[in-house]
C-alpha cells in the first residue's frame, strides 16, 4: 500500500511523524482493515503535513488544541485492534515506539487531550485477548507512561465502562497468574491507575485482586522458585499491595493477615542463600523488591491504617523474628532500601508494640544511628532515610530505660565526631535546617520535631567532660538558633519544640545544666565564645526569650515544673552580655524615636526601605506588646507604667502575689502578698520622669532601664521603693547587700509619716 512520505523538517516532531510514514509506505494491503486505517495510509502525506503545520513554535511542539487534536486524529486509527490484527509486529512497534515519540512533543498542557482517545485505544489493545502477548505488552509501556502523568489516571476511571475496564484488568492479571507467571503488566496498570486518583469505588472493585497478589507472592517465597524471571514478576503486585494498603478497604481488610505473613515470608526468602545467586545476577530487581516490601508493610502501619490491620501486620513480622532482618535493610547498598527500610521501622514504632519490640532487637539503637551517620555522610536528603530514623530513635528513646539510653545516646552522638564516618549531631542538625525550608508550620514540626527532641535528650544527658566536642559540631549552634527565632512567633508550633531548643542553643553558648540553674553566665571559653557572639548578633532574641517566658508563666504549675530547665536557660541567655549589649543597642534608637517621632520618621525615610533578605529574621515586637498580665497589689512595681505579675521564677514554679518566702523561687512556688525574710517588689504605681528612669538598674544583674524598654520593665522594691529589679529572683540574690539600707529606708518613710500626720 503506498503512501506519500511525509515532509522532512528540523524538528522532533516532524522526526517522529516522519518515522511513522516510513513504517507504513512498506504496508502491503490485507484484509479486515476498519476504512479509517485504510483511508489513513493512502492520505497519509497530506495528513500528517497538516500535523505539522497546525504544530506551534520553531521547534515543531504540540502546545495548542489544534495541534494536538490533529495528532490525536493521526494516531487513533494505528492504535485499533483491526490494524493490530492485520500487522501486528507493525502495530507493536507503533505502539512501544511511536506512539511515544509523538506524545513526547505535546506540552504539559495540551496533554490531557490525548489521556481520554489514546489511553484509552492503549487499554483497549492490551486488554485485547484475540491479539499476541507482544502486541498487547507493547501496548502496555506507552500506556503505563501516559499513567504516570497527573491526571490520566483520573480521565480513565471517569470515562464510561471504566469499571468494566477495571474487571477485565482483573481478570488479566489472573491470567498472568496462571498462565504467564513472568508478566506483570495488568498489575501494575491496576497499581498505577489507583495511584493517580482517589476513586473509592475503583479502589473497592481493584481490591478483588489482592489474592492474586497473595498468591504470587507465596509462589515467589516457596523453596526453588528463585530465579531472575521470579523476581522481575512481582514488581507489578507489589505496587498494586502499596497503592491499596493505604489504607485496605474496609471490605477486604480480612485478607491483611495473609497479605502481611506472605510479603514478611518474601522479604526473608530474598535474603536467604537461596537467593544469593539471584541477587547478585538481578541486584536492581531484587532490590526494587525488597524496597516494595517494607513500603507495602509500612502501609499497613501508617497512622490512617486501623489499629486491627496494624496488629495484624506486626503479628506477621514478629512471629516470623523478620524484624532484625528489616533493621540490617538499614545497611543496604540501595539508597531506595534504606529509605524503605527507614520508612517502614518508624511507622511499626509509632504504635506502643511496635516500639517495644523494636527495643528488644539487640542493636536497633545503633542501626538507627548508624543510618543518621550515613545519610549525613552521603549527602541524602534529610527528608528520606534520615527523617525516619530519627523517628523511630525518639521512639525507642521514649520506650526504653530511658536514662540509659539517652546516656547512651549522647555517648554515641560525641564518639565518632569527628572521625569522617558522618557525624549524628550534623544529621540532626540537617533535619532541623531542612524544615525551615518547608512550607508550612505542619511540614516544617514534621521535619524537625523528632530531631529537636533528640538534640535536647543529647545535651540534657552528655558529659561534661564531652561537652567541648558538642560545642565544635558544624552548624548546629547556628541552626538551633535560626529554629527558635523562627518559630517562637508561630502560634502553631508546639511549644516544647521552643522550650528544647532554648536548652540547646543555651548549653552551646555555655549554659551549664547542673551549675547554672540561676546563676550568673561565667566568662565565654574558646568553645563558647563564637556561639555568644552570634546570640549578640541575632536580632530579636531578647523578644523571642521573654516572649518564651511569659508563655511559661500562663502555664499549670504542673506545666512550669517540667519546663524548668527551659526557664532557666532563657534567662541565663538573658544575662549574657552579649544579648544585653545588643538589647540596650536597639533599645537606644526606640528611645530616640519616642522622644521625637518626626525626626525618627523622617530619618527612616531618608533610609529607604530595607533590603528583602528571605533568610533574615524579623525582630520581635517587645514583651509588653504582647498582652503580659495585668499588674496585681503586692506585685513588683514597674519602671514608668506597667508591670509585671508574681516576679520571676527560675524554676518551674508558679509566682502569685509577687512576694517572695526567703530565696529563689527554684521550683517551688510563691504565694501570699508579705515578704518573710526577702526582698519583695511592690505593685504600686511608679510616677519616674524618663531620665529618672534612664539611670536606673537592677540591683541584682545590673540590667539597665533602657535595656528594660525593649525586653522587660524593671520592678521597684515593695520595701523601700528606691531599689529597682529585674523580679523577685534579682531581689532575692541582692537581699543579703541591699537588706539595711531597705530597713532604713522603710524606717525613714515611717518617721516621715508620722511627722506629716
Amino acid at each position: 500500500m503506498a503512501a506519500a512520505a511525509a515532509p522532512a523538517a528540523p524538528n522532533q516532531l516532524a522526526v517522529a511523524v516522519e518515522a511513522l510514514g516510513d513504517v507504513l509506505l512498506r504496508l502491503e494491503p490485507r484484509p479486515g482493515l476498519t476504512p479509517e486505517a485504510v483511508e489513513l495510509v493512502r492520505s497519509w502525506g497530506p495528513r500528517s503535513r497538516a500535523v505539522l503545520d497546525a504544530a506551534d513554535g520553531a521547534e515543531g511542539g504540540l502546545l495548542g488544541a489544534a495541534a494536538t487534536a490533529a495528532a490525536v486524529q493521526l494516531l487513533q486509527p494505528l492504535l485499533s485492534g483491526t490494524f493490530a490484527a492485520a500487522y501486528p509486529a507493525v502495530s507493536a512497534s507503533i505502539a512501544n515506539k511511536r506512539v511515544g515519540d509523538v506524545l513526547l512533543c505535546c506540552s504539559s498542557e495540551a496533554l490531557p487531550q490525548v489521556f481520554g482517545p489514546v489511553a484509552g485505544s492503549l487499554l483497549e489493545l492490551f486488554l485485547n485477548e484475540r491479539l499476541s502477548r507482544v502486541v498487547r505488552s507493547a501496548a502496555a509501556l506507552p500506556l503505563l507512561r501516559l499513567l504516570e502523568r497527573e491526571g490520566c489516571a483520573a480521565a480513565l476511571l471517569a470515562a464510561p465502562g471504566a469499571e468494566g475496564a477495571v474487571v477485565a484488568l482483573i481478570a488479566a492479571a489472573e491470567r498472568e497468574v496462571e498462565g504467564e507467571g513472568e508478566w506483570n503488566d495488568a498489575f501494575y496498570i491496576l497499581a498505577e491507575l489507583l495511584g493517580g486518583c482517589d476513586d473509592g469505588g475503583a479502589r473497592r472493585t481493584a481490591a478483588a485482586a489482592l489474592p492474586l497478589v497473595e498468591e504470587r507472592m507465596r509462589s515467589a517465597a516457596a523453596p526453588g522458585a528463585a530465579s531472575c524471571s521470579t523476581a522481575a514478576a512481582m514488581g507489578g503486585p507489589l505496587l498494586l499491595l502499596q497503592q491499596l494498603a493505604m489504607p485496605f478497604p474496609p471490605a477486604v481488610r480480612s485478607l491483611a493477615p495473609g497479605l502481611a505473613g506472605a510479603a514478611v515470608d518474601l522479604l526473608t526468602a530474598l535474603g536467604s542463600d537461596e537467593w544469593a545467586a539471584t541477587r547478585e545476577a538481578a541486584g536492581a530487581t531484587c532490590e526494587q523488591l525488597e524496597a516494595g516490601i517494607l513500603l507495602a508493610l509500612a502501609g499497613f502501619w501508617r497512622p490512617l491504617s486501623d489499629l486491627m490491620t496494624f496488629l495484624w501486620a506486626f503479628q506477621a513480622l514478629n512471629s516470623r523474628g523478620a524484624l532484625p532482618r528489616v533493621l540490617a535493610l538499614l545497611r543496604s547498598p540501595s539508597q531506595g532500601v534504606r529509605h524503605a527500610a527507614s520508612c517502614c521501622i518508624a511507622h511499626l514504632a509509632r504504635q506502643l508494640e511496635g516500639a517495644e519490640a523494636l527495643s528488644k532487637v539487640p542493636r536497633a539503637a545503633v542501626e538507627l544511628v548508624a543510618a543518621l551517620r550515613r545519610g549525613q555522610a552521603e549527602g541524602e536528603d534529610p527528608a528520606l532515610t534520615q527523617l525516619h530514623a530519627a523517628d523511630a530513635l525518639l521512639r525507642l528513646a521514649i520506650e526504653s530505660d530511658f536514662v540509659r539510653f539517652n546516656r547512651a545516646l549522647a555517648h554515641a552522638a560525641v564518639a565518632a565526631e569527628g572521625s569522617g564516618a558522618g557525624s549524628l549531631l550534623a544529621a540532626l542538625a540537617g533535619l532541623v535546617a531542612a524544615s525551615l525550608k518547608a512550607g508550612d508550620w505542619s511540614a516544617q514540626q514534621t521535619l524537625g520535631f523528632s530531631a529537636v527532641t533528640l538534640l535536647y535528650y543529647i545535651v540534657m544527658y552528655i558529659k561534661p567532660e564531652q561537652l567541648h566536642v558538642l560545642r565544635r559540631a558544624p552548624r548546629l549552634a547556628e541552626v538551633g538558633l535560626r529554629a527558635l527565632l523562627s518559630w517562637q512567633p508561630a502560634e502553631a508550633v508546639d511549644r516544647s519544640l521552643i522550650s528544647h531548643l532554648v536548652v540547646v542553643v543555651a548549653v552551646m553558648a555555655g549554659f551549664d545544666i547542673k551549675r547554672d540553674m540561676g546563676a550568673e553566665p561565667r566568662a565565654a571559653t574558646a568553645g563558647t565564645a563564637a556561639v555568644r557572639a552570634a546570640l549578640g548578633a541575632a536580632p530579636g532574641l531578647g523578644d523571642t526569650l521573654w516572649r518564651h517566658l511569659d508563655w511559661g508563666r500562663r502555664q499549670t504549675p504542673v506545666e512550669q515544673m517540667l519546663s524548668c530547665v527551659a526557664w532557666a536557660a532563657a534567662k541565663w541567655m538573658l544575662r549574657l552580655p552579649e544579648v544585653k549589649a545588643a538589647a540596650a543597642a536597639a533599645a537606644t534608637p526606640a528611645a530616640a524615636a519616642a522622644a521625637d517621632p518626626a525626626a525618627a520618621a523622617a530619618a527612616t525615610a531618608a533610609e529607604g526601605p530595607a533590603s528583602a533578605d528571605p533568610t533574615a529574621v524579623a525582630a520581635l515586637p517587645s514583651l509588653a506588646a504582647i498582652g503580659g498580665p495585668e499588674p496585681r497589689a503586692g506585685s513588683c512595681d514597674t519602671d514608668g507604667g506597667g508591670g509585671s505579675s508574681g516576679g520571676s521564677s527560675s524554676g518551674g514554679g508558679s509566682s502569685s502575689g509577687g512576694s517572695s518566702s526567703g530565696g529563689s523561687s527554684s521550683g517551688g512556688s510563691s504565694s501570699g502578698g508579705s515578704s518573710s525574710g526577702g526582698s519583695s517588689c511592690s505593685g504600686s504605681s511608679s510616677s519616674s520622669s524618663g531620665a529618672e528612669a534612664a539611670a536606673k538598674a537592677c540591683g541584682g544583674c545590673g540590667r539597665s532601664a533602657a535595656e528594660a524598654q525593649l525586653s522587660g520593665r524593671l520592678l521597684r522594691c515593695a520595701g523601700c521603693k528606691a531599689q529597682y529589679y529585674c523580679g523577685d529572683a534579682c531581689a532575692n540574690a541582692d537581699w543579703q547587700s541591699h537588706r539595711k539600707a531597705c530597713k532604713a529606708a522603710r524606717v525613714a518613710a515611717r518617721a516621715a509619716a508620722a511627722q506629716g500626720t
